[in-house]
């Protein structure tokens, strides 16, 4: 994984995975911080939407800086306020 790209997850940012699917997954990262064992992670609310519009999923995850970057690869607008 390119460093430049690990730069690039920072709180407010918004990503969605590679690919087209039924819905529009969207994860606003929230915060950055290491685990116990000084691995990196990202907390992140992700929203799903139908192609209509509806919003029709809103939930919290985590995952390592790595997997977050490797499952949402494209970045999306502007920094949100956090």
């Amino acid at each position: 994984m390119r460093r430049g790209r690990l730069d690039a997850i920072q709180p407010g940012r918004q990503f969605r995975p590679a690919g087209a699917g039924l819905m529009v997954s969207t994860a606003r990262v929230l915060t950055i911080g290491p685990d116990a064992f000084g691995i990196p992670h990202v907390r992140f609310e992700i929203t799903m939407t139908s192609y209509s519009g509806h919003n029709v999923g809103h939930e919290s995850r985590v995952l390592s800086l790595e997997s977050f970057a490797a499952l949402y690869p494209e970045p999306v607008g502007e920094a949100v306020a956090v």
